[in-house]
């Protein structure tokens, strides 16, 4: 990659164009790699143009992204320079081990190894001493306006950011500074936000307890440091520590007031879960109480009945919506693995770990974490896993520091854990602390008349992903789908369907043929003889015939009416023989 190292502002324009188009490109496929990429090409371009503070935060960006080493080389090198440049004694992120002889060049030059070549060069290395009367002639040579923020720039910049900025900011909302905002909770544990890396909770209870540099409380649980903050005016202190309290605290009362006016439990509130039953009206009920709070839940349930959508559901109702929900299935990861998947690792750590990476638990920080077949995970990782739960600190591997994250666990599994206890296969400790409230999803064998309400689900689903098809099911298929067993429950139940939808082409209705030969063998229900399934059987058949009656033969009205579904109702119908007459 070759920096540009002309003043031409058209050129500088039109590159800059080219860089917002390809933006779009890539951002509208979702190629986060070259995105990165990207970020790299705007820093070089603004640093060439001394717009050192928009080069840092790009050149940060781009360090979020997996990059090959010599474009890390590359952006490090960047943020080295400007460090320099602003007069900031940190330690080389550059390390100059690099096949590309300008990236190691300019790492030699800020080492002071290499002399300077170019006017470019000599501009730089001017800048970096403090140089200033150097720099400025050198850069009107050169053509490039340079933005060399005073501490007033600064202050005014960061209190401008912190006003407008979306709370909670992000890592770069704040421009080039270096900062971090901590919170502690009741129960005395810290969370933190900010540039900077997370740091051990006895040194911002030191922070908190005496004067420390740069250090300032905002209240009685809120710590802000921001570099240099001692120099600024008592003034500009006290304002920036009143309006980070200010927009911390508004963000905790917008959340408390969201959450009040979620809506009452309901069997539609429930997105993304279909189902009119007894069984699972409760399953909503349940859902949506514990979603209001950060309390461990625990879903339980056959494969197949749909626990990552409970999940979901559970984390669309709380307070967490806004943020990520992250999913991981234990069981289909190495054993090997599965430690730095959760909790990232350091360079080094292991072979093939060439570079620092966060594990889920610190990308899905304020969101939710759902980690399915919890059954299956090592012990080792269990006594990780519980650590995090009762301290809310975490480890990379490899790593010798603590970090926090605020995640909510929502975990899940198809085995009984108790027996895997017993076996010693999982810890006791950790049982009891994830199972909290435990949501049972029923078989759908036990779900009634669900199963053709998912199964019309299902099937527009198709009609609306291929633009047509059959649009029903013939009496004999609905017989049929409310007979089986369903062992795989609802995934085979959709698997099934669209199968069939496949199978009938252009058909209006899928028929017997068009299911799976498992299926065309199954004996549909019949209603055994004796005075008590007799007496059930007409009671059925007088309450549907006076609800149609009563509705002049609509049966949606009817339905409404008896409280189910048109197409339960429709089903009873055709088993029970009513005839229907309109008026």
């Amino acid at each position: 990659m070759r920096e540009i190292n002309h003043a031409d502002a058209g050129q500088w324009a039109h590159a800059s164009q080219r860089i917002a188009r390809l933006r779009h490109f890539y951002g509208s496929n979702g190629d986060a790699v070259r995105l990165a990429e990207l970020h790299l090409l705007t820093a070089h371009l603004d640093f060439s143009r001394g717009r050192f503070e928009r080069a840092r935060s790009a050149a940060s960006a781009a360090l979020e992204a997996p990059l090959s080493a010599q474009m890390i080389e590359a952006a490090n090198l960047i943020l080295d320079e400007i460090d320099r440049i602003e007069g900031l004694s940190t330690t080389l992120r550059s390390t100059g081990r690099t096949p590309n002889v300008e990236l190691a060049r300019r790492h030699k030059r800020l080492r002071g190894e290499e002399p300077d070549v170019t006017p470019l060069e000599r501009f730089r290395t001017a800048l970096a001493r403090g140089d200033r009367d150097t720099a400025q002639r050198l850069a009107q040579t050169l053509g490039i306006e340079i933005e060399l923020p005073s501490a007033a720039m600064s202050e005014l910049h960061v209190l401008r950011a912190a006003a407008i900025r979306e709370f909670p900011f992000g890592t770069h909302d704040l421009g080039a500074v270096r900062w971090r905002f901590a919170t502690r909770n009741r129960l005395g544990h810290w969370s933190e936000i900010g540039s900077l890396p997370p740091i051990a909770a006895m040194e911002l209870d030191r922070a908190m307890s005496a004067s420390v540099p740069d250090w300032i409380a905002c209240s009685d649980r809120e710590l802000l440091y921001i570099d240099g903050l001692s120099r600024w005016p008592a003034e500009s202190r006290d304002a920036i520590a009143a309006l980070f309290h200010t927009r911390a605290e508004n963000h905790r009362l917008r959340r408390l007031l969201e959450q009040e006016e979620a809506p009452a439990a309901r069997a539609s509130a429930v997105e993304g879960v279909v189902g009119e039953s007894p069984v699972m009206a409760e399953v909503y009920s349940t859902i949506t109480r514990v979603a209001k709070r950060d309390v461990a839940v625990c879903i339980l349930g056959e494969s197949g009945t749909g626990k990552e959508l409970a999940a979901r559901a559970i984390h669309r109702h709380s307070s967490r919506r806004q943020k990520v929900f992250t999913a991981v299935n234990c069981a289909a990861l190495p054993e090997n693995l599965i430690e730095s998947e959760l909790f990232g690792h350091v360079r080094g750590a292991f072979t093939g770990a060439d570079r620092d990476r966060a594990g889920l638990i610190e990308t899905s920080d304020g969101g939710t974490l759902f980690l399915d077949e919890i059954g299956e995970m090592p012990l080792t990782a269990q006594a990780k896993l519980l650590r995090f739960l009762q301290e809310g600190e975490f480890r990379r591997v490899g790593d010798t520091v603590n970090r926090t994250a605020d995640v909510r666990i929502v975990s899940a599994t198809n085995r009984k854990l108790d027996t895997a206890v017993e076996e010693g296969r999982f810890r006791e400790d950790l049982y009891y602390r994830v199972r909290g409230v435990e949501v049972a999803l029923p078989p759908l064998r036990e779900r009634g008349n669900d199963v053709l309400l998912l199964a019309s689900h299902f099937l527009a689903a198709e009609r609306d992903k291929h633009r047509g098809g059959a649009a029903s099911f013939t009496p004999d298929v609905e017989a049929i789908l409310g007979s089986y067993a369903w062992p795989g429950n609802v995934r085979e139940l959709q698997n099934t369907i669209r199968a069939a939808h496949a199978l009938a082409g252009d058909a209006r209705a899928i028929d017997v043929e068009h299911l799976p030969e498992r299926l065309r063998q199954v004996s549909t229900r019949r209603v055994p003889a004796g005075s008590y399934q007799d007496a059930v059987l007409k009671f059925r058949r007088d309450l549907i015939e006076k609800s149609l009656a009563a509705t002049g033969g609509n049966q949606n009205r009817a339905a409404a009416l008896l409280n189910m579904s048109r197409q339960a109702l429709a089903y009873q119908i055709r088993e029970l023989g009513i005839l229907v007459r309109t008026t």
